[in-house]
């Protein structure tokens, strides 16, 4: 590492490794610094006893033909190092009385909603219609100022329907009520329409070949090493960063990928930047975090589930309950809720012979670091109960298990109260004025799931790679 670079990226997760990539092929000297021993923030894994597990990404979207993830594997000629298998279905949601399966045949899934839903056939084609339109920009205009459950009640008055197509909404971690109908509009058209998506050798996979094209493309990174602080000269323009141990490494331009309350309270301890921005930093909401179970399990005990995809066990209608609870900081403890995914099913070798990978979700309020350290275990125990249900003798099959609390993402990301999606994607805080990249300081700029550069929400990975892509444009234009 040495003391001047063109470029410097605080952060290497997705949206950094893919800023980095870009600037790097085009000439740009890029330094990557970030504070973890491994790159890729959630969309990486973690080995315990043999197995494999994803830390929070569970599959990618957008591998289509004009798909975002598509768009850059084939940007930076890294298609061929990564290969993918698709789980059809990809999503399954289990209600009271329903099952439900996406497909990643639009039909298959439409004719499975209409044999549960017969009353509504014709219903439910106009709003897969509606959320699979390749003229995104009418839908837009339309529903912009509308919240998903505006749409969902303008189409169904029946509860159970409007369940399963809000149970996904996990994936932004907000109610209907709550979830601007573009963003679901995203979520579903990424997501669900195309989604399923799994590289073989797991989720770590995918940053890892970004990083190897990074350096080859003459990038540098070093990691280990957290930014204390971001340094403005007396012009107002960027000089560099500080690292641990009062180090100075000297750069023009800056491009902070991590929590934006970080970069603005504590890199630039609330200086230099506007008195505007200041307060929308200190007002701003993160999304919701997660207690998570990862499980090394005896693989008869899973090995009986129809498919292996995502599967949505939501035992009750109040989804807008379940949502605002965890938004509000509430610990509910009568839900029974979770989310289950196989990563093991998608590739045997992530797990033991004669073994599988389960993982288990629920959204989480933060709280405080004191209360998830005195009730970890009573969630542990309280989340393999809800699994009876689906897996009855997973308890009794568990070979392994680790827990991850919210205060073990906000470690791990140093993200605000461990947030799984940057900023709340509430319709006060995604439009494309609300957390720009570009800042009011010259030649710093911000990337990640913290900022509001589509104007649609936070769109997960492939918000990510959007993200990292425009703000690499930006450096450049600037130039």
């Amino acid at each position: 590492m040495d003391n001047k670079y063109d470029v410097i990226i605080i952060g290497a997760g997705i949206s950094g490794l893919v800023c980095g990539c870009y600037l790097a092929k085009l000439g740009k000297r890029v330094l990557i610094l970030e504070q973890h021993s491994q790159v890729g923030g959630y969309c990486g894994s973690f080995r315990r006893g043999g197995f494999l597990f994803d830390i929070g990404v569970h599959y990618l979207g957008g591998l289509k033909r004009n798909g975002r993830l598509n768009r850059l594997l084939n940007d930076l000629n890294i298609g061929d190092e990564i290969s993918f298998v698709r789980f059809d279905p990809s999503d399954t949601i289990i209600i009271p009385n329903h099952k439900v399966s996406f497909y990643s045949d639009f039909n298959k899934t439409i004719e499975e909603l209409r044999k549960s839903f017969p009353r509504y056939k014709d219903k439910i084609l106009e709003f897969y219609n509606l959320m699979s339109d390749k003229n995104f920009y009418s839908v837009y205009v339309k529903f912009k100022k509308k919240t998903f459950k505006n749409v969902l009640d303008a189409f169904f008055d029946n509860v159970e329907i409007k369940t399963i197509f809000s149970a996904v909404l996990g994936n932004v971690g907000l109610p209907p009520s709550k979830t601007p109908a573009v963003t679901a509009l995203v979520l579903f058209q990424d997501f669900i329409f195309n989604s399923g998506y799994y590289p073989r050798g797991g989720m770590q996979l995918f940053p890892d070949t970004l990083l190897k094209a990074f350096l080859r493309f003459g990038g540098e990174i070093n990691l280990k090493t957290k930014v204390n602080r971001i340094n403005v000269g007396k012009s107002g323009k960027i000089s560099g960063v500080s690292i641990e141990g009062a180090k100075h490494i000297s750069s023009n331009t800056v491009v902070s990928c991590c929590d934006v309350k970080e970069t603005v309270m504590d890199f630039l301890m609330g200086k230099k930047i506007s008195c505007g921005m200041v307060k929308k930093v200190a007002k701003l909401k993160p999304s919701i975090s997660s207690y998570a179970l990862y499980l090394g399990v005896k693989e008869g005990c899973v090995k009986a589930l129809k498919n292996h995809g995502t599967i949505w066990y939501m035992p009750t209608y109040d989804i807008e309950g379940i949502y605002n609870n965890i938004f509000e900081e509430k610990i509910c403890k009568r839900e029974k809720y979770f989310v289950a995914v196989f990563p093991s099913f998608h590739d045997a070798m992530l797990a033991p012979a004669g073994s599988a990978s389960v993982e288990l979700f629920i959204g989480a309020p933060f709280i405080s670091e004191k209360f998830w350290n005195s009730n970890r275990k009573i969630m542990e125990e309280n989340l393999i109960g809800r699994t009876k249900e689906l897996i009855p003798d997973l308890s009794s099959n568990i070979v392994i298990k680790e827990d991850a609390t919210p205060f073990t993402f906000y470690r791990y990301t140093a993200n605000s109260k461990g947030a799984l999606y940057g900023a709340a994607s509430m319709s006060r805080q995604i439009s494309r004025s609300y957390m720009p990249q570009r800042t009011n300081v010259a030649n710093l700029y911000l990337a990640g799931h913290w900022t509001t550069s589509s104007g649609l929400g936070q769109g997960g990975v492939a918000g990510c790679i959007y993200s990292g892509q425009n703000v690499a444009k930006l450096v450049m234009k600037n130039d």
